[in-house]
């Protein structure tokens, strides 16, 4: 068991009679004061605990609050941009019709239910306070905002039809400048009426909006000018004007200036232009006229005779009159010339192979030159038949040709064509010079090979062929064969005997004239042509067997 010590109070000094009621007594007051003090802890520990529970309270609505707040002002700035975006893509809308008032209200009846929605989201009394005043804030500038932006939008809408009316206006003066009273007056009229019956326009914008298209007042003013400048009219008349003087500073009045020296020149470039193109198409008329009368001299068939229409005399006085003939004086007498010469030819006869087929290749030399001896028309073609050098065969063939060499064709042709007999020319003469004259003999040889070689040409064009084969050493068509070249071929002591038998024979008898006849050259060995004589000049008549003096 354990050993429970013991204690002896000490003498305490206390009465009996006084130890159990006081004893009593203080047990009293300690038990009072220990339920006061007991009292007194309960209730600052209810204080406490009040107190505890609602500092929780507060600060969990503080934090729902807080949280409410911080997403809300994110969620806004998301609304606010999606409905800032929407409208920007709304008033983008081209066919968007601004001056209906009703566009912008479906607008804003469009953001409510999703701003309705976002209040609504929003359980304490601070938040949705909040919430409230934010989407009030943001209705209030997308009213604004959408208000002024429509008024804009009608504005500019306004200013672009009436800048259609504005063009078409303008245009008007320019062609009718009297009209730019009238124009004027129409164009105010019509602005007044439209920015004033607009429902979306506001006061400031209606009054922009007039100053901006009133200011087109200045683009009538100067497109009437220039077209008065245009016109060739007195453009002062509306520059000098106080109604429309303000409207011309003194740079554009310099700018006027210039512009009517343009058209002035433009003016008589025109003029000149108009003139050129007249004369040129009367000139070409002409021309042809003159063509078809002279190829109507022309034989129906190759080597016919050469015949004078029976209207012939009266086309060319028609001619005569016509816009064209001032402008080619030379043509008219040089066709009345070629008349006189086919009526004059009409009744002679025909000249001798030879003396026709010199004259031909004396022409057609002159056809091909490239120096002063080039023939430029073929007035010495009707000389040379109406003195009776040329038979109507050769005539004919060298008109056609005169006529040919001015077609593209025929020079491309020509040009292989000379090519090719200048190669084999002396191949044909051997009795031809170093200067490219040839024997009396050889040039009726040249003349045989270059007639053949055409006949070839006619030939393949027939047969639906290039004419240009008979010049084309790698065609079997070519005429510069070695045994072609054989038929045309002249020795030289053949061409010398040719023209020393000739020569005896053209000269006249010993009694027709004590004068020793004296060829000027070698051309004029052939009848017809002009001789020195005793008694001078003089031409030889073989049929009458006497001189006879030009």
């Amino acid at each position: 068991m354990p050993n429970i010590r013991t204690f002896d109070t000490p003498a305490l000094d206390l009465r009996p009679s006084e130890i159990g009621v006081e004893a009593t007594a203080a047990a009293a007051r300690r038990g009072g004061a220990f339920y006061n003090q007991a009292a007194q802890a309960m209730e600052n520990l209810g204080q406490h605990v009040a107190s505890t529970v609602k500092d929780a309270g507060d600060l969990a609505i503080n934090y729902i609050e807080h949280r409410e707040i911080s997403n809300g002002a994110a969620k806004l700035a998301q609304i606010e941009d999606g409905y800032t975006g929407a409208w920007q893509t709304f008033a983008a809308d081209p066919n968007r019709d601004w001056n209906d008032p009703t566009v912008v209200q479906q607008f804003r009846a469009g953001m409510e239910p999703g701003l309705q929605q976002f209040k609504d989201s929003f359980i304490t009394e601070r938040g949705r306070d909040w919430a409230e005043g934010r989407v009030d804030r943001f209705r209030e500038h997308m009213f604004s905002k959408t208000a002024a932006d429509a008024s804009t939008m009608s504005a500019a809408a306004i200013v672009q039809n009436k800048e259609e009316t504005v063009n078409s206006a303008t245009s008007r003066v320019y062609k009718d400048p009297s009209a730019l009273d009238d124009a004027l007056a129409g164009l105010h009229d019509s602005i007044n009426a439209t920015v004033d019956s607009s429902p979306t326009l506001d006061v400031g914008t209606r009054a922009r909006t007039k100053e901006s298209l009133f200011k087109q007042d200045e683009k009538l003013v100067k497109a009437a000018i220039a077209g008065i400048i245009k016109n060739g009219g007195d453009w002062h008349t509306i520059a000098d004007n106080p109604k429309y003087s303000k409207y011309i500073n003194a740079t554009e009045i310099a700018q006027f200036e210039r512009a009517e020296k343009y058209y002035n020149n433009i003016d008589k470039a025109e003029e000149r232009a108009a003139r050129v193109q007249r004369d040129y198409n009367n000139r070409q008329d002409f021309n042809t006229k003159i063509n078809e009368l002279e190829a109507s001299t022309m034989p129906a068939e190759v080597g016919g005779r050469a015949v004078l229409p029976k209207d012939y005399w009266q086309r060319l006085r028609d001619l005569s009159a016509h816009p064209g003939a001032a402008l080619e004086p030379g043509l008219l007498r040089s066709m009345q010339q070629k008349g006189e010469a086919l009526t004059e030819r009409m009744n002679k006869p025909e000249p001798l192979g030879r003396i026709s087929h010199d004259t031909t290749m004396d022409l057609l030399k002159r056809m091909r030159a490239t120096d002063e001896s080039r023939l430029t028309d073929n007035g010495p073609i009707y000389d040379a038949f109406q003195a009776g050098r040329l038979d109507n065969n050769d005539f004919n063939f060298l008109t056609r040709e005169f006529n040919n060499l001015r077609t593209p064709e025929g020079m491309a042709l020509e040009k292989d064509r000379t090519q090719f007999l200048k190669r084999y020319a002396q191949v044909i003469d051997g009795a031809m010079t170093k200067t490219g004259e040839h024997s009396l003999l050889g040039t009726q040889q040249m003349y045989e090979f270059e007639m053949d070689a055409r006949r070839q040409e006619a030939e393949l064009r027939k047969q639906g062929k290039d004419p240009h084969l008979v010049y084309d050493p790698r065609s079997e068509y070519f005429w510069g064969r070695p045994e072609n070249l054989a038929k045309y071929h002249v020795p030289l002591q053949e061409a010398l005997d040719y023209e020393k038998t000739f020569r005896a024979m053209a000269a006249p008898p010993k009694g027709a004239d004590r004068g020793l006849p004296v060829p000027l050259n070698k051309k004029d060995l052939i009848d017809g042509r002009i001789y020195d004589t005793a008694r001078g000049r003089a031409r030889w008549d073989a049929k009458k067997d006497v001189f006879v003096t030009p």
